[in-house]
Order: structure tokens, then C-alpha cells, then sequence
């Protein structure tokens, strides 16, 4: 099991650095959230406590805002599921691969960090695909959710820089 984790990381790694070779993307402002992606979000980071959520963030990119109109739950690969999350380089390469030719991209990842900050880990800004966001959600035992935030990690050192979290409703959430 062990070495399939780490095949993967590798993988997914590997697949991080040929994004990091594309020319730059221009900087994030904020994060638009449609209100039933947010809901999932809530719901997959709650269920999965005392151990780490985690997803692919699906949608498009405008004017500096990315706007997330669906959301794909997935497996944490990773052996210490407390500490850290892996999602499946196999996953997001499907993902990308159904999404060629249409508006909706991979935009982002999220995942949990139970009794901990929302904020990036070493691991994290190690692991992080370049360009997109990384919405991170800080719980802790109980139904209540503590925090949310989303950050975009760029440059090398790896930095994180935090954007707004919008949630949005039916007309307010621009089409797909």
C-alpha cells in the first residue's frame, strides 16, 4: 500500500511540474462558489473528521475570479489521513481529460485539515499545482464548521497568497 502512495505522489508530482512549465496565469482575486458545492464541501470535510477530506474543484476562471460549479469528492490516497491528503494522479488526469473542449476546468483542490489552521501545510505548498486554488477548511469535532479559506500558491520558495470566499445563489452565480 505504502509504495502505491507513493507511486502516486510521485505521479502527481511529476504532473504539478509540467503544469509549473506553462506560462503563467494571471493572479486570483477570489473564489465564487456555487451554493451546492458548498454545501458537499461542507458535508465531505465534516464526514471524513478526525481525518483529512479531499476533492477536485471544478469550473472556470474570469477576470481573476474563479467561479467552482462543481465539485468531485475523491479518496485520500495518503497513509496518515490525520496529517496530510493525496488526491489520485489518475483522477485528475480523467478529469482533465473529460473536461478537454468544454468551459469547465480542474480549477483548484480542497481539503480538510481536522483540529488545525486553514492554512497551507509544508506539504501542501510542496504538492500544490501552480494556478490554482487550494480551498482548505480548518474542523474540528462537532457539527460546526470553524473556517474555510482558499489560497493560490505560486512562485519558488512555494507562497501562499489568500483570496476572498464568495458563495453564490442561482442568478448570482454567472453560467457555466
Amino acid at each position: 500500500m505504502l509504495i502505491k502512495i507513493q507511486r502516486a505522489m510521485t505521479m502527481f508530482s511529476r504532473l504539478a511540474a509540467l503544469l509549473r512549465r506553462r506560462r503563467r496565469r494571471p493572479a486570483l482575486n477570489r473564489v465564487v462558489i456555487a451554493q451546492a458545492c458548498w454545501q458537499q464541501l461542507n458535508t465531505a470535510a465534516q464526514n471524513a473528521y478526525p481525518t483529512e477530506a479531499c476533492g477536485v474543484l471544478m469550473g472556470h476562471v474570469l477576470n481573476g475570479t474563479i467561479y467552482v460549479a462543481a465539485v468531485e469528492i475523491t479518496d485520500n490516497l495518503m497513509h496518515k489521513k490525520d496529517r496530510a491528503f493525496a488526491v489520485s494522479p489518475v483522477t485528475a488526469l480523467v478529469l482533465r481529460q473529460l473536461t478537454k473542449g468544454i468551459r469547465v476546468k480542474i480549477v483548484g483542490f480542497f481539503h480538510s485539515h481536522p483540529n488545525h489552521r486553514a492554512i497551507p501545510s509544508d506539504n501542501d505548498l510542496v504538492y500544490a499545482w501552480p494556478g490554482h486554488v487550494y480551498l482548505i477548511a480548518r474542523v474540528e469535532r462537532g457539527p460546526a464548521m470553524r473556517q474555510w479559506r482558499a489560497w493560490q500558491i505560486e512562485g519558488n520558495p512555494r507562497q501562499a497568497r489568500e483570496l476572498r470566499v464568495e458563495i453564490c445563489e442561482g442568478k448570482s452565480c454567472p453560467p457555466v
